[in-house]
């Protein structure tokens, strides 16, 4: 086991896109997982996958309103390779919060958002229940710093 983030940002219900920091791109669809570089990260960068995600929502929102609005959730914690897939608490997380983000925006759980406070703009955006997860979530909405 090793030390994750996961982000997750969906079209539709026939596309998710997953994010390990330092692990690779993890794509999922209606025809299955296909998965791309599958080492553990020793030390985990959230800002690679914030950066990532925000220019994703950025790329999808500059194709106009014919394209599907992107939403997207990340989390961090630990997760564990098997058999060509992910598992542990932040990419079932991550899942769960893009589930609930609105269009165009990235919510991110508080250890995600602490270990970038810095690096970005956030927003409080309330605490949820969430499905599979027994506590509530405390969430927050990632923007770039204005220059």
């Amino acid at each position: 086991m090793g030390a994750a983030c996961a982000g997750a940002a969906a079209g539709s219900a026939f596309f998710e896109l997953v994010f390990l920091c330092g692990g690779g791109a993890f794509v999922s669809g209606a025809e299955g997982f296909l998965s791309a570089s599958l080492e553990i990260p020793v030390q985990v960068l959230p800002e690679p996958l914030i950066d990532a995600t925000l220019k994703l929502l950025d790329a999808a929102d500059a194709e106009g309103e014919d394209f599907p609005q992107l939403r997207a959730g990340a989390a961090v914690g630990a997760a564990l390779p098997r058999a060509g897939d992910w598992f542990g608490r932040p990419v079932n997380l991550a899942s769960r919060i893009t589930a609930i983000a609105r269009p165009g925006s990235l919510l991110v759980e508080r250890d995600l958002r602490d270990s970038a406070l810095d690096s970005y703009s956030w927003s409080y955006a309330g605490e949820r229940r969430l499905r599979g997860v027994r506590e509530p979530v405390t969430l927050f909405r990632a923007r770039r710093l204005a220059v």
